[in-house]
């Protein structure tokens, strides 16, 4: 609220400031990272947030994006909405955390800038797309090991315990003769796929006649139905099928007025590495239980 607060009077500012001011009149910014001080392997809670005077921003216009390397995502991006007045605060929180050697100085302190977060926001005035950066503090990673044990670590005879030794290993053994189990593999792989196309090209002769029948008794559904049933049917193919449906899931419902619906499906879209599909199910069913909740409205 403190934010809000600072935020709603550099909104304020008066209509003759410089053109820098302008655009904060429209947007103010700020980022966070907690803990900024950290050791080796500890979770950082990055956040973004954003306050836009809604008589000028229309807040389902403003999008943030941060690259966060060589830290990783934790979990999925939380996303906030907090009206006061004619402001709105979004925040975006994201948890993260690196084991990753580039993020690891043995016996040293180590210091991460983040690219800066972006801001992208449309005037309700019009105009071109605007952006404002914001620049991340540094994080300070310090390692759990001290001066003493890094170099114990290079001498052998410590022999310290995160070491392997590969001298002592047994020798590796088979129960089937590797290239005969290959060969027996692949085998049965082309009768798999034979066997496999052949019920294919069956049942498209088959089902061609019967599909086109069905499509002739069947209504078409309204859009958002249509939709979700995109959705429904794209869990069973690859992920590029399914950002399609999650996205087209998201316009529709932006269209109905359901925005933060429409929020979940366009982060599920382009979830990496792919859309969840426990998630998928999730929002799916709370879109249907949309659908039916309109039904018996009307």
């Amino acid at each position: 609220m403190k934010f809000v607060a600072l935020a709603a009077l550099m909104l304020a500012v008066p209509a003759h400031a410089h053109a820098a001011g302008a655009q904060a009149r429209d947007v103010v910014a700020r980022v966070r990272l907690a803990p900024q001080s950290v050791l080796f392997g500890d979770v950082v809670t990055a956040t973004v947030d954003v306050v836009v005077d809604r008589t000028r921003v229309d807040p389902r216009d403003v999008e943030v994006r941060t690259t966060l390397l060589p830290y990783r995502q934790l979990g999925r991006v939380l996303r906030s909405r907090t009206d006061v007045g004619n402001l709105t605060e979004l925040r975006t929180t994201t948890r993260l955390d690196c084991l990753e050697e580039r993020c690891a100085r043995p016996a040293a302190r180590l210091r991460i800038r983040f690219p800066p977060a972006l801001v992208f926001y449309r005037p309700r005035s019009g105009g071109p797309l605007r952006r404002v950066n914001i620049r991340w503090p540094p994080v300070v990673v310090d390692s759990r090991l001290d001066t003493q044990a890094v170099a114990q670590s290079k001498l052998l005879a410590f022999g310290a315990p995160w070491r392997a030794d590969v001298a002592t290993m047994p020798r590796v053994g088979y129960r089937v003769d590797p290239a005969v189990l290959e060969w027996g593999l692949l085998a049965i792989g082309v009768l798999l796929f034979g066997g496999g196309a052949g019920l294919v090209a069956v049942g498209l002769g088959r089902g061609g006649a019967l599909s086109r029948v069905l499509a002739r008794r069947t209504p078409a559904l309204p859009p958002l139905e249509h939709a979700l049933a995109q959705v429904e049917l794209a869990r069973r193919d690859g992920s590029a099928a399914r950002r399609r449906a999650l996205e087209l899931l998201a316009r529709e419902l932006r269209k109905t007025g359901a925005d933060e619906l429409a929020l979940d499906a366009r982060e599920l879209a382009w979830a990496e590495p792919s859309p969840d599909d426990g998630l998928t199910a999730e929002l799916a069913g709370r879109v249907r239980a949309l659908i039916g909740a309109r039904r018996n409205g009307a």
